[in-house]
C-alpha cells in the first residue's frame, strides 16, 4: 500500500511541477530533477519496485512516444542524421565515458563502465521539446535533435544489454559476436513488428467503441517489446517499427481513437515520469544510507562524467559542423552558434534514469553483491543534474546571447503549406458531393476557408457555432458537406505524412486540429 501511495504522491507532485514550469515558463523535466534529489533526503520514502520491472514498464511507452514523432518517410530523408547523430554520436559518447570511468574509477572493468557509458549517452527529445515550449526555438536544430533522440536509445540499450549481460556471465565482450545479436535480434524484431502492427490495426479496423481502439493501440508497444524479449530479440527495435508501421497504416476516420489515445499517453507520460525520477530519488537515498559522507568523491567523479559528456558531445558536433559546411548533408550544425546550442541540447533524461534504476543490487551467478551500482546512480543523478537542470535552465539565456533565430517563418510556411493541401482536397471532395442545392454550391468556398483557419488553431468551437448558425435552413446538409471535407483533409494529411517532405511535428500538429474539428461535427 505504501508503494501505490507514493506512486500517487509523485503523480501529484508531477502535475504540480508541469503547472509550475508551464506558468513560470521553466523545463518541467529540469524542475523534476529537484524532486528527485529532494526524495533522496525525505526519510522512509520508498517504492520497492523490482528492477527487473523497471525496463518492461518504462521502456515501452517511452520508445512509442518517441516513435509517434516521427515517420518511415522521415528516416529515408534524414537517414544521414540518423547516422550521424542517432548511431555515431551515441557510440562515440558511450565510449569516451567508459574510457573515462575505467580511469577515474579504480578496478571498474569494462563492463560496468560500459553500462555507465551506455547509461548516461543518448539525450532524451522530450525534454528539449518540454524547453522549447518555453521560449523560440530553430524548428529545424529540434528537428535534428528529435532524430537523434529516437534510435540513440536502440543503440545504447543494445550497449547496455551486451554490457550487463557479459557482467552478470563473466564473459568478454566480443564486437563479432554483438554485431552478430544486433543482426539476428533486429530481424526478429521487425517480424514480430509487422505481425503485431497488423495484428492491432485489423482490431482497430473491426471495432466500434473509441475507447476499446485506443486501448488495443496501447498494448501495442508493451505487447512488441515482451514478446521479441522473450524471443531474446530486439525489444527496442520491435516497439520502434511496430509503432512506425502502425502509424503508417493508420485510417483518416480514426479520429476519436486518435484523440483518446494522444490523451492516454499524455497522462501516461506524465505518471511515468515522475515515477522514474521517484526511483533514482530513492536510489540516491540508499546510497545516502551506506556511504554517509563518502559519497562526496562520488558526486566530483560524477561530475567529472557529466562533464565529459559535454565536452564530447561539443567536440564532435565541431566536428560535424566543418564537414557539413563543406558537403551540406545535414540541417544541423552549420555554425558555432547551432554547434553550442545542440551541445546545451543533449539533455539526459528518461532513458538514462530508466537504465540506472534497472540495475540490480546483486550480479553474477552466485548474485554477488554489485559494488559499482551506487557509484553509477551518483554519476547518473549528477549528469542529470548539469545536462538537465543546469544546462535547461540557461539554455534560454544562451540562446539570447547567440542571437539565434527561431525560424518560425519557415515553420508556419510548412504548416500553412499543410493546411492548404487539406483545404484543396476538401474542396474537391466536397464539389463531387451530388444533388448539392444552388446555395450551399455558393458557400463551399467560405465553408472551405473556415475549417482552413481552424486548422490555423482558430477557435474550433466558435467557428462551428457562427457556421450553423449562419445557415439553419441547409443545417443538415451542411454539415454533411463538413464532415466530407474534414475526411478528405484527414486523408491528404495523413498522406503527406508518409509521402511529403513536411515535419512529422507539424504534420501531427495540424492533423490533431482535424481530429477536433471531425469530432465536434460529429457530435452536432
Amino acid at each position: 500500500m505504501s508503494a501505490l501511495i507514493m506512486i500517487m504522491v509523485l503523480t501529484l507532485v508531477t502535475v504540480i511541477i508541469v503547472e509550475v514550469g508551464n506558468r513560470v515558463r521553466l523545463p518541467w523535466p529540469a524542475l523534476m530533477v529537484l524532486v528527485g534529489l529532494a526524495i533522496a533526503w525525505v526519510p522512509g520514502s520508498h517504492l520497492g519496485l523490482p528492477s527487473n520491472l523497471v525496463l518492461p514498464l518504462l521502456l515501452p511507452p517511452l520508445l512509442y512516444t518517441a516513435a509517434e514523432r516521427t515517420s518511415w518517410q522521415m528516416f529515408r530523408r534524414k537517414w544521414r542524421s540518423i547516422v550521424y547523430f542517432a548511431m555515431g554520436l551515441t557510440l562515440v559518447t558511450a565510449f569516451v565515458v567508459t574510457g573515462v570511468s575505467w580511469l577515474i574509477y579504480p578496478g571498474i572493468g569494462l563492463p560496468a563502465a560500459l553500462i555507465l557509458g551506455a547509461a548516461v549517452a543518448p539525450p532524451d527529445p522530450v525534454a528539449v521539446e518540454a524547453v522549447s515550449r518555453t521560449m523560440p526555438f530553430p524548428r529545424r536544430i529540434l528537428a535534428v535533435l528529435q532524430t537523434e533522440g529516437l534510435f540513440n536509445d536502440a543503440v545504447a540499450l543494445v550497449l547496455f544489454e551486451v554490457a550487463l549481460a557479459a557482467l552478470t556471465t563473466g564473459h568478454d565482450i566480443s564486437p563479432r559476436e554483438l554485431l552478430g545479436d544486433f543482426l539476428v535480434g533486429m530481424v526478429l524484431a521487425t517480424v514480430v513488428a509487422f505481425g503485431l502492427a497488423s495484428v492491432i490495426r485489423w482490431i482497430v479496423r473491426e471495432s466500434e467503441s473509441a475507447a476499446a481502439s485506443a486501448a488495443a493501440t496501447i498494448v501495442l508497444p508493451y505487447a512488441a517489446y515482451l514478446a521479441a524479449d522473450a524471443m531474446n530479440a530486439s525489444g527496442v527495435l520491435a516497439v520502434v517499427i511496430a509503432t512506425l508501421e502502425y502509424r503508417r497504416t493508420e485510417s483518416p476516420d480514426d479520429v476519436e481513437e486518435r484523440l483518446v489515445r494522444s490523451s492516454f499517453w499524455e497522462v501516461a507520460e506524465l505518471i511515468l515520469t515522475g515515477l522514474a525520477f521517484g526511483l533514482i530519488g530513492e536510489g540516491f537515498q540508499n546510497v545516502l544510507h551506506d556511504y554517509g559522507q563518502a559519497v562526496w568523491p562520488m558526486v566530483w567523479q560524477g561530475t567529472l562524467i557529466a562533464v565529459t559528456l559535454l565536452v564530447t558531445r561539443a567536440g564532435y558536433l565541431f566536428a560535424l559542423m566543418t564537414w557539413n559546411k563543406r558537403k551540406r548533408a545535414l540541417a544541423a550544425p552549420k555554425s558555432a552558434r547551432e554547434v553550442l546550442i545542440m551541445t546545451w541540447g543533449g539533455m539526459r533524461g528518461l532513458l538514462t534514469l530508466a537504465l540506472v534504476v534497472s540495475l540490480p543490487a546483486t550480479i553474477g551467478l552466485h548474485d554477488d553483491y554489485f559494488p559499482w551500482r551506487a557509484k553509477i546512480i551518483v554519476a547518473s543523478c549528477m549528469v542529470l543534474v548539469v545536462t538537465l537542470l543546469f544546462a535547461g535552465l540557461t539554455l534560454p539565456f544562451v540562446m539570447r546571447r547567440v542571437g539565434l533565430d527561431s525560424e518560425g517563418d519557415q515553420e508556419h510556411r510548412q504548416e500553412l503549406e499543410l493546411v492548404k493541401l487539406a483545404g484543396h482536397r476538401a474542396y474537391l471532395a466536397v464539389t463531387q458531393m451530388p444533388d448539392l442545392p444552388e446555395a450551399v454550391i455558393e458557400r463551399i468556398d467560405s465553408l472551405v476557408e473556415q475549417m482552413e483557419s481552424g486548422l490555423l488553431d482558430r477557435s474550433i468551437q466558435q467557428t462551428l457555432d457562427e457556421d450553423l448558425a449562419a445557415r439553419h435552413a441547409h443545417r443538415a446538409l451542411l454539415h454533411d458537406v463538413h464532415i466530407v471535407a474534414l475526411g478528405a483533409a484527414r486523408e491528404a494529411i495523413i498522406e503527406a505524412r508518409n509521402s511529403s517532405p513536411i515535419d512529422p511535428f507539424i504534420v501531427d500538429r495540424v492533423l490533431s486540429r482535424v481530429d477536433r474539428q471531425s469530432s465536434l461535427y460529429r457530435r452536432h
